[in-house]
């Protein structure tokens, strides 16, 4: 939010505007393919749950990838700043928004060791738990699969619904190298490519209020574990 430079506003006085976090995205060129993998989720999962309560609202730059302040470039994944590709293709980070506005209002506490690059987020939504897990990392610092123990206070047995994003789900991307890099698709070739993004959902069970995950280096897990509160 810019001010007027003549109008001068104490320290008191600001605490009454609204802070807003807009045209953010994880990587300020066009081109770093960051944008397209799995890395732009996990980035704003972090993002998202280390500024919680400090901001009114986020604006990320941009919905698509049809950008052209720079032409519009080539091909389906091209590093473009959009959550979706040109074709309407979502990309891991749309669905990490997806996740995100599933959740309900109650952050809860956690408790971790403060090792390692994993982290955890949880939410009670109505009388469900919600949890997510996420593995991030800036690009030149040090990464690995992180295994996760979570351990909840109620020790019961719950069935629980889990759903990722990693190099192997919700990763269109993947599927488009494999298809050889196409620059434009047919239409059959697009709902392909939108079917692999998808989350995916698969059944659980959490056997004494333990949960352990493997979390591959910039990914999500996302675990809903209904009635635990009823």
């Amino acid at each position: 939010m810019i001010y007027p430079s003549e109008i001068t506003i104490s320290g008191s006085d600001i605490k009454s505007y609204p802070f807003y976090y807009t045209e953010w995205n994880v990587s300020a060129m066009v081109g770093d393919m960051i944008h397209d993998e799995p890395y732009a989720a996990a980035m704003v999962a972090k993002t998202i749950a280390d500024n919680d309560s400090m901001v009114e609202g986020y604006s990320f730059f941009t919905f698509t990838a049809i950008f052209e302040e720079q032409s519009q470039k080539l091909g389906q994944f091209h590093g473009g700043y959009g959550l979706q590709t040109v074709d309407g293709v979502e990309k891991p980070v749309y669905r990490i928004f997806e996740i995100l506005h599933k959740l309900g209002f109650k952050r809860l506490g956690v408790q971790g060791n403060g090792q390692g690059t994993a982290e955890l987020l949880a939410v009670q939504n109505d009388v469900d738990l919600q949890l997510l897990a996420y593995n991030h990392n800036v690009p030149s610092e040090e990464i690995k699969t992180e295994k996760v123990q979570i351990g909840l206070e109620s020790k019961k047995n719950f069935a629980g619904i889990l759903e990722r994003i990693d190099h192997d789900h919700a990763n269109p991307m993947k599927k488009w190298i494999e298809m050889g890099k196409p620059d434009y698709l047919k239409q059959p070739e697009i709902d392909l490519l939108r079917e692999n993004s998808k989350l995916q959902k698969e059944q659980i069970l959490v056997e004494n209020g333990q949960i352990i995950l493997n979390l591959l280096p910039n990914s999500c897990i996302f675990i809903t574990i209904p009635n635990y509160f009823s």
